[in-house]
């Protein structure tokens, strides 16, 4: 029987051993205070000696070991009473019940977590790969200050000199990092105490956020870093859990240890990395900004577009020798991943892969897992504020005079005849090559956790998710027949100089010109404005020479009446497609943000075939 339960517990030894090869493990330390041989071979014989001399009864029912009507007559017989005396006892009538009983005892005996995890150890250091060493005392320099090779430092929670330093692990954890820079150790706590704070990444993070107060610490320049960083190498292991399945226990949490440690060193980098080039742009001269500033009014772009692209610039080259000095941090991270790779290949060849794509793509439409940083990837909501000129990629809902129902479409009109330039050498007259603009139609789909049909689509990776529109979280799926609007360019500048993306029509645009480029200005006192003068003059749209008296005596006033009011509306839809508002004064389109870069050239990538062959919806009236 015995050889049989060490057969099923191979397997698990086995994936234990391939992860610490493939982690480049050389080292198990584990620090406990109850690592001391004397002390626990001592527990184990006094743990037998009270099992011993239990009553036979008292031991079989604590047990579950049932006693045969014979085996009940011979001891009776024998007056054999205790555990222990049944033991010694050499009558061959009750063998059965003293192999029942030592079973018990070996097995009592060995339930003791360390004894448990050293079984475990030797036999990881039995495969010759990975050297182990235990400790009594708690995390010390010098242990580790001449070892080579990666170390998994198993730790008890328990190992503070007093009261108030009870919990050491953190403690413990930085002071490898600090000790062993670049050495990617990887700790685990082994330990008795509650580990309810290490189930949850949040969780983890008020646990450090409650030590850091607690012991009044500066951990790191950036507290506020180390905070939401220090979650990542918290990893635990009960004692109490531990039991018949230690090895599994260990694989598993090893398995997500290292995925963490990884990203935690990925994520440390990333942050050194960001402030060293933020560092670095403060750095540049007076004179660098000047020549950077002529190039952005040369371009037809804000200081800000020119600035961000200088900041990345110099982000990229810090990247690049952080990298070329230090690449073990992303082989790091690669490695692991690799490792996770093969394991959910292994769960694709079980479950087939559109399974599991469909199981995978389900935990998108959890809230706490798509609010508050995926709704922020996908779209640039800050556009707006910013008032940034309209660009590819930017996402528009809209009324169109002919229909209540909203409409959503994405710029997909080539960013060079976007921008506002001069015409010819000189500054004369500032415009875009694109008088008329394209929209890629799109469907919309309102999230909801009952909505079936959204997550569906959300789940057979349809369209754009998440995309925030209104306060909801809302799916696009661009247009199957790839239907196309063309447009005034004109109505979506409107959308640019409103905080809120609306296409009011303005008074002036005093208040932002220091947003906008000087030719954005300067077409916009040449052109943009005086298109907006003449939005709500009927005479727009119908000639002088065919208007009917009647109608010209109601324009001699200065304010329309309702009645023509209504008219304006609804020739301006006729001829913009887009529904105008006199009242609110605006065009009914709201500009919603800026689509990824990469996602709209995917998006126009997979439609240009279509986009070539089909034609553009005209403009009525245009």
């Amino acid at each position: 029987m015995e050889k049989k339960e060490d057969v099923e517990k191979v397997p698990y030894l086995n994936e234990l051993d391939t992860l610490l090869k493939n982690l480049d493990i050389k080292h198990i330390f584990s620090y406990d205070d109850e690592w001391n041989n004397e002390r626990l071979e001592e527990e184990v014989e006094e743990k037998k000696k009270k099992l011993i001399t239990l009553n036979y009864n008292e031991f079989s029912t604590k047990f579950a070991i049932k006693i045969l009507d014979s085996e009940e007559t011979y001891l009776l017989n024998e007056d054999l009473s205790t555990v222990n005396e049944i033991l010694n006892s050499t009558g061959k009538e009750i063998e059965r019940l003293k192999k029942m009983f030592l079973k018990v005892i070996n097995k009592e005996r060995e339930s003791n977590p360390l004894i448990m995890l050293k079984s475990v150890l030797d036999k990881v250091e039995s495969s010759k790969q990975v050297s182990v060493k235990t400790f009594a005392n708690r995390f010390d320099l010098a242990n580790v200050k001449d070892v080579d090779g990666r170390i998994l430092f198993l730790l008890d929670m328990n190992m503070g000199e007093s009261d108030q330093e009870k919990d050491v692990v953190i403690k413990t954890i930085i002071d490898i990092n600090t000790s062993r820079p670049n050495c990617h150790d990887i700790a685990v706590v082994y330990s008795h105490e509650k580990l309810e704070m290490y189930k949850k990444h949040d969780t983890k993070v008020s646990y450090v956020e409650s030590y850091i107060e607690q012991n009044n610490l500066s951990l790191h320049p950036d507290n506020e870093a180390s905070k939401y960083l220090i979650p990542f190498q918290l990893w635990a292991i009960s004692k109490g859990e531990a039991d018949g399945e230690l090895i599994k226990t260990i694989t598993s949490t090893l398995e997500k240890a290292a995925f963490g440690y990884s990203l935690h060193d990925y994520l440390e980098k990333k942050h050194e990395i960001t402030q060293k080039a933020t560092l670095n742009l403060i750095k540049l001269p007076e004179e660098t900004f000047e020549v950077l500033y002529g190039d952005s009014f040369v371009e037809g772009e804000i200081f800000l577009d020119v600035l961000e692209r200088t900041h990345q610039s110099v982000l990229n080259k810090v990247e690049f020798e952080a990298v070329r000095s230090n690449p073990q941090i992303y082989e790091n991270l690669l490695s692991v991943s690799k490792i996770k790779n093969e394991k959910i290949s292994t769960e694709i060849k079980a479950q087939g892969i559109k399974k599991y794509r469909n199981n995978n793509a389900r935990k998108k439409t959890d809230p706490s897992i798509f609010e508050g940083l995926p709704e922020y990837g996908l779209i640039n909501y800050t556009i707006n504020a910013t008032y940034t000129d309209i660009m590819t990629g930017d996402v528009f809902v809209f009324d169109t005079y002919e229909s209540s129902d909203k409409k959503y479409g994405i710029l997909v009109t080539t960013d060079c005849d976007l921008p506002i330039r001069p015409k010819g050498n000189e500054i004369k007259e500032c415009g875009r090559n694109a008088k008329l603009v394209t929209l890629l139609l799109c469907d919309c789909l309102v999230f909801s956790k009952t909505d079936v049909k959204a997550k569906e689509k959300i789940e057979d990776g349809e369209g754009l998710w998440p995309v925030l529109l209104n306060g909801e979280h809302c799916l696009l799926i661009p247009d199957t027949k790839n239907t196309l609007l063309t447009i005034d360019s004109r109505i979506l500048d409107l959308c640019s100089l409103n905080s809120q993306g609306w296409a009011v029509l303005p008074d002036d645009i005093t208040d932002i010109e220091s947003f906008k480029t000087y030719y954005f200005n300067e077409y916009y006192k040449n052109n943009l404005s005086n298109w907006i003068d003449n939005v709500d003059k009927l005479t727009t749209y119908i000639p002088d020479n065919i208007m009917l008296p009647d109608v010209a005596a109601a324009l001699s006033g200065e304010k329309l009446d309702d009645h023509t009011q209504r008219l304006v509306n609804i020739m301006a839809g006729l001829k913009y497609t887009v529904r105008l508002s006199l009242e609110n004064r605006k065009f009914e389109i709201k500009r919603v943000g800026r689509l990824e870069t990469r996602r709209t050239l995917q998006l126009i990538q997979t439609k240009v075939n279509h986009m070539s062959r089909i034609g553009l919806t005209s403009i009525p009236g245009a």
